[in-house]
């Protein structure tokens, strides 16, 4: 299947110019089988309450967050979609180089996408080892295209 993007109002331009013609390459390094949203928000984090048997077990703080079954009270996600991934993409007060705050996203992305093979994968969530590897992946889509951080479409790499 495929991420489909939705960037809400005021997203950091260096970040919202870039992703989309990227978005198809970190797809590209998952078997994904479900449609999911990757909904961009202009906050530099991003809050999501941890349900656990119908009852609210925490509240957590950070860059992204992935959910399988998204709220039927997100009305800003596209439609169709299996599962939600929100990425904060205010990242300026944290990252001042443009390259640090996309190379952030990406491995936000990547990072939720790894508890998306988890979920897919009938295995129990956990943060073991899904950093190393978000991390990774994005070292190696950098080695595969040196330009993958920088601002020039893909067409133009090719």
């Amino acid at each position: 299947m495929t991420l489909v993007l939705k960037m809400l109002r005021n997203v950091d331009e260096s970040v919202a110019d870039w992703l989309p013609s990227r978005l198809p390459i970190i797809a590209a390094k998952f078997a994904l089988r479900h449609r999911i949203a990757v909904v961009l928000s202009p906050s530099p984090s991003v809050r999501a309450n941890v349900i656990y048997r119908d009852s609210i077990e925490e509240s957590q703080s950070a860059f992204g967050f992935y959910s399988h079954f998204p709220s039927r009270r997100a009305v800003w996600a596209p439609p169709r979609c299996s599962g939600l991934i929100v990425v904060a993409a205010n990242l300026r007060p944290l990252a001042h180089q443009i390259c640090e705050r996309r190379e952030i996203v990406a491995e936000t992305i990547c990072h939720e996408l790894v508890h998306y093979e988890q979920w897919r994968d009938g295995r129990k969530p956990t943060e073991r080892g899904v950093e190393q590897r978000a991390k990774a992946l994005v070292r190696a889509m950098v080695r595969d295209m040196p330009q993958f951080l920088k601002r020039t479409s893909v067409q133009q790499t090719e």
